[in-house]
């Protein structure tokens, strides 16, 4: 039967972007240990608590939290997954300003070449036989 403390483990290392593996290499036991707390099978006791709680970066409260389960979803995003998600709106945003600075040009472009009377050359570089 999973137990809120399960939960909230699975929870906050799904967060922190690692595997059941890395979580255990960090607190030298087996992924199946850890699968077995997440599952609510077994519980770390002792100074694996704690090495838990430290390598997951919360205080042991949060690990057995239930009532505030909702704030802890909120509070435990990846840092990882933050950081891409700016990355990729700075990216947009820089993207979305070269495209506003070539549509000023283009206009631009039109607005002489109809002052002149003229229409656009089609292939400037292409010289007739």
């Amino acid at each position: 039967m999973e137990s809120q403390f399960g939960k909230n483990i699975r929870k906050i290392r799904l967060a922190k972007g690692l595997t059941l593996k890395q979580l255990a290499e960090k607190l030298g036991v087996s992924h199946q240990s850890v699968e077995k707390w997440e599952k609510g099978i077994t519980m770390p006791t002792g100074k694996r608590l704690l090495l838990l709680a430290e390598v997951l970066e919360v205080t042991q409260n949060q690990l057995y939290e239930t009532d505030k389960s909702e704030e802890l979803d909120t509070v435990v995003i990846s840092k990882v997954e933050y950081d891409r998600f700016q990355q990729a709106l700075t990216r947009e945003n820089e993207l979305l300003r070269e495209l506003a600075e070539l549509r000023k040009e283009k206009i631009k472009d039109l607005e002489a070449e109809k002052i002149k009377g003229g229409s656009p050359v089609k292939n400037p570089t292409s010289v007739p036989n």
